[in-house]
């Protein structure tokens, strides 16, 4: 996988939040906004309804659709094209995929919906069932609510702007709970709305991560000017694609973010949401790993590949 030349030139908008959050809603005008084809958004349950003279069973057909949806979307990366799609995202292949795109030089716009408690996901998608719309297991959405908001500052964290959407309210427009922009992330509360989950799922992890980075980046501005080297503004964001290798010296962690330094002397931060390889090991040359299987993290067959470093304090001095 290689890196475009031309910064920013693509645009992929990911449409995210948990099943019966009203994400749907947003998507065509957000497509108009950006100025992105009607043909540019993939979405994985058009695509299952266009099969539905071809593959009768319906949770084979979703998966097939789920296949094509995914396909299409690594062939737009793959070409440059701009393109948008829609997400759960409880599964990190989702948000790894955003670090895909930023790597190609594109333009990650999140947009994510959700609502102040499962329960009424739960009661939409039981509303959208009897209106004749596709079924989400209850347990399935309350699950997939728990995971996307566990997830959801790892992925603001890799967009270069993100508007986030509470939609509890029935009978009233949704608000915007938070905006990214300029790497900048402001919270926004209302009176006459209960949006917390937005303090707990979003501003609470992401002043930790912006903690975690701050950590490190002074971890490596003291390990050049111990080796008399001008330190990069910031490091390398680690790409996370199935399969991704990067070997290096580890010089520190967090619960967040792992700083690592290439045998050429290039610093790459990794996220350990996204991350394959748990645990990390401080001052030792280690094989940091990105595996994915059926869109969750696979540590099945992980390569055990480490070698110790003399130095192993690498923090910097107080």
């Amino acid at each position: 996988m290689t890196d475009t030349e031309n910064k920013n030139e693509s645009t992929v908008i990911c449409f995210a939040g948990p099943n019966g959050s009203g994400k749907s809603t947003q998507v065509i005008e957000a497509v108009q906004d950006y100025g992105l084809a009607p043909e540019a958004y993939i979405n994985a349950d058009d695509i299952a309804r266009s099969l539905e003279g071809e593959i009768a069973d319906y949770r084979e057909r979703n998966i097939k659709a789920a296949e094509i949806a995914e396909q299409r979307r690594l062939a737009a990366l793959d070409s440059g094209k701009d393109f948008a799609f829609e997400t759960v995202m409880s599964t990190p292949e989702k948000v790894a995929l955003l670090t895909q795109a930023q790597a190609r030089g594109y333009e990650v716009a999140l947009i994510f919906v959700s609502t102040n408690d499962p329960e009424i996901n739960v009661a939409r998608v039981a509303t959208r069932v009897a209106l004749g719309g596709h079924s989400v297991d209850p347990e399935a959405v309350r699950d997939r609510y728990r995971r996307a908001h566990e997830l959801l500052a790892c992925a603001v964290e890799h967009a270069d702007v993100a508007l986030v959407h509470d939609n509890s309210a029935t009978k009233a427009q949704h608000v915007v709970v938070a905006q990214k922009f300029e790497g900048q992330v402001q919270f926004f509360s209302y009176a006459e709305r209960d949006t917390s989950w937005s303090t707990v799922s979003l501003e609470k992890p992401w002043r930790d991560r912006v903690a975690s980075r701050s950590e490190l980046l002074s971890v490596m501005v003291q390990r050049a000017a111990d080796h008399g080297e001008e330190p990069p503004a910031e490091p390398k964001q680690a790409e996370a694609f199935n399969g991704a290798d990067y070997m290096g010296l580890v010089l520190a962690h967090t619960d967040h973010h792992v700083l690592q330094v290439s045998a050429k002397g290039e610093y790459i931060l990794h996220d350990r949401q996204l991350l394959a390889t748990d645990v990390i090991k401080d001052g030792a040359w280690q094989c940091l790993q990105y595996r994915y299987s059926k869109g969750k993290i696979d540590r099945s067959a992980l390569l055990n590949v480490t070698a110790p470093e003399e130095k192993a304090n690498l923090r910097p001095k107080p």
